[in-house]
Formats: structure tokens, C-alpha cells, sequence
């Protein structure tokens, strides 16, 4: 598999050298999705860190009343999962949305021994994910404060 130029694309990756790249790459398990096929079923949580190469995956939770609730959407080139060797934690649900998704997985234990082995990826890899959570906590807290605002009125 030749993921290294898409892995490019992907945001956590986007800013690591080659060969740290071509590590992932060659760690990565490709895996094709169908609309509607469900990736981590939810409670249970994922046991691999995913990238989406192509196409559309919802993250969401069942609501009381028994529909999806979408809490996501993720694109080409955003990530989901598990990044803890310890295996998976409960979690929302994540099913792919359009006829065909293609994605690239990782198992946690391997990303940890392959940035043992690098310590340079694993920094790398490091900043970009606090940067990537820094951003998302941002946009959380906007979220709520929009929210918390809409409900004072």
C-alpha cells in the first residue's frame, strides 16, 4: 500500500517528514467502508486510531427515542479512535455515510512502538495532536457558550 501522498492529506500527519510518513504507511491497514456499515459500535469504543482518505463517517450516539444523533462529521483527512494501547473506552457510535469510504487504521500498540523507536515522530506526532485537541476545545467552548447564551434568552 502506497498511503504515504494521502497520508499527506491528513491533518494530524500533514506536517511530518517523509520518512515518518513512509513508517506510517507501512504500519497502516487499509479498510474500506460501506454506507451505512457501522466502524465502532457504540459503548464499546474504537480499538484503532483511523484516518478518513475518502469519503464521509458520522460519529454519533442514540437518542432516547431510539434515532442517531450525529454529534460529527468527519472528512478526507480527519481522525477518530483509539490511541491508547490499553484498548478502547466506551464511545459514540461511527458508521460510514456515503457508498464508499476508504480509511487507513492503526492498532495503538504499534503507533506507541513505532514512535519508541523514533522518538523524533513521536514528538511530532505529539504536537500535532495537542494542537489538533487545542483546536477542538476551542470549538467546544464556543459551542457551549452559544449554546449556554440561546438559553438565558
Amino acid at each position: 500500500m502506497n498511503a504515504r501522498p494521502t497520508l499527506r492529506d491528513v491533518d494530524l500527519f500533514r506536517d511530518l517528514a517523509d520518512a515518518h510518513l513512509e513508517r506510517l504507511a507501512a504500519a497502516a491497514r487499509p479498510l474500506t467502508v460501506r454506507r451505512g456499515e457501522t466502524i465502532c459500535r457504540e459503548g464499546e469504543g474504537a480499538d484503532r486510531l483511523y484516518a478518513v482518505l475518502s469519503g464521509v463517517v458520522d460519529v454519533g450516539r442514540t437518542g432516547r427515542d431510539g434515532r442517531f444523533l450525529r454529534l460529527a462529521r468527519l472528512e478526507r483527512g480527519e481522525v477518530f479512535g483509539a490511541l491508547n494501547p490499553a484498548g478502547p473506552r466506551g464511545g459514540a457510535a461511527v458508521a460510514a455515510i456515503v457508498p464508499e469510504t476508504h480509511l487507513v487504521s492503526w492498532d495503538p500498540a504499534a503507533l506507541q512502538s513505532l514512535m519508541s523507536a523514533d522518538p523524533a515522530l513521536g514528538l511530532a506526532f505529539m504536537r500535532a495532536l495537542v494542537a489538533r485537541l487545542s483546536g477542538r476545545l476551542q470549538s467546544a467552548s464556543e459551542a457551549v457558550y452559544t449554546l449556554l447564551q440561546a438559553m438565558a434568552r
